[in-house]
């Protein structure tokens, strides 16, 4: 307001009123040096004989701003920790939980952007699996092929197996091959928070904040905290998975196991009562087996199991229909 600070004087004292301090006023003020910080105004006026007097007092507010920002941006944290954990909790699927936990992100957590990226089957590249924002799908189309492989804060985060924190994005080294596609997006802070299952970093949570500076060591370790949470839910859908494979699929051959066999053949028949057809089962006996792993070894026998499956998946041509009932015993149902 300096260019304007005679013309508001002026309107002022056409009717002098009292301002307290902390309802609102509050103004940028200049060092002698040129930099600006924030100020809080109150104005108390009183009248002499000779006129009308105001006394004004001015305080400096940048620490308890920098509180309220720190508070604020505190809150933002806790509301989308509180919304992640109700995520994990309620989501059992890993797609899903990377796809809710990037909207959770930017719509409790206030960020302008939110991914995920996991590493690529050989370990040499990030992809990116989930993300949510207003640009987030401009920005990050093919972004991919256009990087160099690992370089980046979220190949770091992996790689080194900690958190990377970009406080300006325009001026970091990390951000470099990504200055000139950020410009016009209002990415300014970027917190880079490495996932992990069964303690392996396997890909990284990355969030994009709109204004330079905006991760104090508060909201750090906040956020740290964060992403160990999605990582022990990451950690759980994988085992919850893998005990239900293990509860209907024989782990040796893929196969159905007996308890999904008499599942589906159970669906069949009573689709073959309905519809009045026919429908076959074969049971499968792989005469002396014992012998060859008596003979041979067990790591032979299971090749021959192997082969087994193999064999009768190519010649019925749907491995549904197939399983593996125990040892060496099979069994088929051809609906129809």
């Amino acid at each position: 307001f300096r260019e304007s600070h005679g013309r508001y004087l002026e309107d002022y004292f056409q009717a002098p009123r009292v301002r307290e301090m902390g309802i609102g006023m509050e103004l940028t003020a200049q060092h002698a040096d040129g930099s600006e910080f924030p100020v809080e105004v109150s104005l108390n006026p009183y009248g002499e004989t000779d006129g009308v007097y105001t006394l004004a007092s001015i305080r400096a507010i940048k620490e308890r701003k920098a509180t309220e920002i720190r508070i604020r941006h505190l809150n933002r944290i806790l509301a989308m920790q509180s919304r992640m954990h109700a995520l994990i909790v309620r989501v059992h699927d890993r797609e899903d939980l990377f796809r809710e936990a990037c909207r959770i992100a930017v719509e409790a957590g206030a960020f302008t952007m939110a991914w995920i990226g996991l590493l690529d089957g050989d370990g040499s590249q990030v992809r990116v699996v989930a993300s949510f924002g207003e640009r987030a799908e401009e920005y990050l189309t093919n972004i991919e092929t256009e990087t160099p492989l690992m370089t980046g804060p979220a190949g770091t985060a992996i790689r080194e197996n900690r958190a990377v924190w970009i406080q300006n994005f325009q001026q970091h080294e990390l951000t470099r091959p990504w200055h000139a596609r950020s410009e016009g997006f209002g990415w300014s802070s970027v917190a880079t928070l490495p996932l992990h299952r069964a303690g392996v970093p396997i890909g990284a949570l990355v969030l994009y904040a709109g204004e330079i500076g905006a991760f104090d060591e508060e909201e750090e370790r906040q956020l740290v905290e964060l992403a160990a949470n999605l990582s022990f839910a990451i950690d759980h859908i994988e085992k919850e998975r893998k005990l239900n494979y293990l509860a209907y699929y024989d782990v040796l051959t893929g196969l159905a196991n007996r308890t999904l066999f008499l599942n589906r053949v159970t669906h069949y028949l009573r689709s073959a009562v309905s519809g009045r057809k026919k429908l076959a089962v074969f049971l499968i006996d792989l005469d002396r087996f014992k012998n060859i792993n008596d003979s041979l070894g067990q790591l032979a026998g299971d090749k021959l199991l192997k082969q087994v499956a193999k064999w009768m998946t190519r010649e019925v041509g749907d491995a549904n229909l197939l399983a593996r009932l125990d040892a060496d015993h099979f069994a088929v149902v051809i609906p129809e």
